[in-house]
């Protein structure tokens, strides 16, 4: 929920809530491939271990107006997505699904029941 105010003086209150399907790591650097993960440990440079996480990163063709190889301040260092968000784009892309995992990574489809939330999330 999030209250309006004067900014000045009141204090923005926001609060989500989610259930946690999977957590996955980077941790192949080059590639695409992503680890399942019991739990996740965050600072402030992202995801420990994960091939993205850090406070700068090199610029590339994702960023235009900074010449390709300029070190600029990494924004990539966490992605939440949605189960919800991955069916919109599976349909968009007229698949059947698009999984949080790389496809070479998969022997087969989850069943329903893995698909079924492991934990909790609150603000």
């Amino acid at each position: 929920m999030i209250r309006e105010g004067n900014m000045g003086t009141d204090r923005l209150e926001t609060s989500a809530q989610g259930v946690v399907v999977g957590l996955y790591v980077g941790d192949q650097k080059g590639t695409l491939l992503t680890t399942p993960q019991p739990e996740l440990t965050l600072n402030f440079e992202g995801v420990v271990g994960d091939s993205h996480a850090g406070f700068t990163r090199k610029a590339d063709g994702r960023v235009p107006h900074f010449k390709r190889g300029t070190v600029i301040r990494n924004e990539r260092q966490l992605s939440l997505v949605s189960v919800e968000e991955l069916a919109e784009v599976a349909s968009a892309m007229q698949l059947a699904q698009v999984l949080p995992q790389h496809p070479r990574q998969i022997a087969r489809e989850p069943s329903t029941d893995e698909m079924q939330p492991q934990g909790r999330v609150s603000d």
